[in-house]
């Protein structure tokens, strides 16, 4: 990856990530045939609530989703992964360092298949932080959309707000805190972005991914109402309704079984009692 990769004319092209995809080869071709990008990104805040059931119409028949998202993780990281090389030395290290990182790994699978996009974050110290995916903006150059070229993580506090911008010539961190703005900058010895970009079933012209149960939201929504449907028949089956059986006077028996009376009116308005 760190070689770089060799189009059709010979020449090597820089990979713009860590891990993924080259994009200068064959960006244009798939422009050219798209038409343009499509920078649409999903909506991360109504799938988060889908998936926990907190999403108003998809109460039940949302919890489907998280399972089948962790179901996808669980098949693709769940026993981790192993690398065999020449040197029996980097294969240890390699199964160790996905070993220690395996649930952040796990996270990162799971919020690409539930929200769509996911962003892995590689530390100086090479640890991994998870971003949140409506935090993270994707920079591309002007004149070829495929191309990344570097990462803005805004994160805003209770006082503060923070934007970590990730580039291949450096790292810029810019507080901004009671009115005052500190910029911060710092060298990328890596020479490729530390950030990595997992977009579930994403297509040629796109720039963000697509839940992995995106096509299941109509269906989810009729579970739901059958479903709510059906609790709310139990419910009122479930409930015991008194009945009286073999009265010779019903008149007398709810007379004598009266509390109070009330005052009722009949059609033509006139006022009665009867006892309740």
């Amino acid at each position: 990856m760190g070689e770089g990769v060799r189009g059709r004319a010979g020449k090597r092209g820089v990979v713009a990530e860590i891990i993924g995809r080259t994009t200068s080869a064959y960006a244009r071709p798939i422009a050219a045939a798209r038409g343009s990008a499509d920078w649409t990104r999903p909506d991360y805040a109504f799938w988060s609530r889908l998936r926990r059931g907190k999403e108003p119409g998809y109460e039940i028949g949302g919890l489907f989703a998280k399972r089948i998202a962790e179901i996808d993780a669980e098949w693709t990281l769940g026993r981790g992964v192993t690398l065999t090389t020449d040197n029996p030395d980097i294969d240890a290290q390699f199964v160790g360092f996905v070993r220690d990182n395996l649930d952040t790994l796990m996270m990162w699978r799971k919020d690409a298949s539930a929200l769509g996009d996911a962003y892995l974050i590689v530390n100086g110290d090479g640890s991994l932080s998870a971003a949140s995916a409506e935090t993270v903006e994707i920079m591309t150059d002007p004149l070829d959309y495929k191309r990344v070229t570097g990462y803005r993580v805004t994160t805003r506090l209770e006082d503060a707000t923070i934007c970590d911008e990730y580039r291949l010539d450096g790292r810029t961190v810019t507080i901004e805190a009671k009115g005052q703005v500190q910029a911060f900058e710092f060298g990328n010895p890596l020479g490729m972005l530390p950030v990595v970009h997992l977009a579930n079933d994403r297509e040629g012209n796109e720039i963000y991914g697509h839940p992995i149960y995106e096509g299941l939201l109509r269906l989810m929504a009729r579970y739901d109402d059958v479903l709510q449907k059906s609790l709310d028949g139990v419910e009122v089956m479930g409930r015991p309704i008194p009945v009286a059986e073999g009265l010779s006077d019903p008149a007398l028996a709810q007379q004598q079984n009266s509390s109070r009376t009330e005052t009722v009116y009949n059609e033509d308005g006139t006022a009665v009692q009867v006892p309740v």
